[in-house]
């Protein structure tokens, strides 16, 4: 196993990885306080029976249920008007249609919602035209149409922006400072048996060491590396090592080593 191993620090994509740093971040924190209340944290974890689904799943399941909710909507939509000029001959799916339309409504409210607020828009100006220009035989189709009114509303006022985080913030802040060091000519982080040391090459002043005793952790994301010592903390791209492999480099540190995912 090499006793060295040297990041040469590049550009990155701050906006493209900075959930990564927060994530990383969180775990951080997390280990913090496992180490600090440890018997909370015993209590924690025996609560968290069910794990948690990895990422792909959890995405994948929103995709189905939005296409299954979309779907839903749609054909008791599709079959509600007729059931209305005709309720005579297809009043039995009524319950039908009624069920679909309420399937697609809570599926759409929970994953989709901007989605539902457009298709309750839209389906609210057909049947309020319908039911107000139809006569008699169209006039249900005009509360409903004012009910679809008032859920796409409902469904615009109560949209959720993405929430902003502390570890966010953070992470916005850290990687703005790193952007520092991709300005910098020859930038490299190398890890020994000794120390942490920061550099650029034939700059002596902008080198900075530390021992490796005060490395507490290296976080590791899908495609980071950030090792935090000495109450500092360094951004470091897995493809921007140089010198050694990430197997090697989590062998040597497997004590201090978190792995996370988002």
């Amino acid at each position: 196993m090499p006793s060295e191993f040297v990041f040469r620090i590049s550009p990155m994509d701050t906006a493209a990885l900075m959930p990564q740093v927060s994530c990383a971040l969180e775990a951080y924190n997390e280990q913090e306080s496992r180490r600090k209340y440890p018997g909370t944290w015993r209590l924690v974890d025996r609560l968290r029976r069910v794990p948690k689904a990895p990422a792909e799943v959890r995405r994948k399941r929103r995709r189905r249920r939005t296409v299954l909710g979309l779907i839903d909507w749609l054909l008791g939509m599709y079959i509600f008007v007729p059931i209305v000029s005709a309720p005579d001959q297809l009043g039995h799916l009524l319950p039908c249609s009624i069920v679909a339309i309420f399937t697609g409504i809570i599926f759409l409210w929970r994953y989709q919602r901007i989605l539902l607020a457009i298709l309750s828009m839209l389906s609210a100006f057909f049947l309020c035209v319908l039911g107000y220009g139809a006569g008699a035989r169209y006039g249900i189709l005009l509360p409903v149409g004012i009910g679809e009114v008032v859920l796409g509303l409902a469904c615009l006022l109560t949209c959720r922006k993405p929430r902003v985080t502390a570890y966010d913030r953070a992470a916005k802040e850290l990687l703005t400072r790193r952007n520092y060091m991709q300005r910098l000519e020859r930038a490299y982080f190398t890890i020994t048996e000794q120390d942490l040391t920061l550099e650029v090459y034939d700059q002596p002043d902008q080198k900075y060491t530390v021992p490796l005793t005060q490395l507490s952790y290296l976080i590791e994301t899908e495609d980071l590396m950030l090792p935090i010592y000495a109450e500092s903390v360094t951004v470091l791209q897995k493809r921007d090592l140089i010198t050694g492999t990430l197997p090697e480099l989590r062998e040597f540190l497997a004590d201090r080593l978190v792995q996370t995912s988002l």
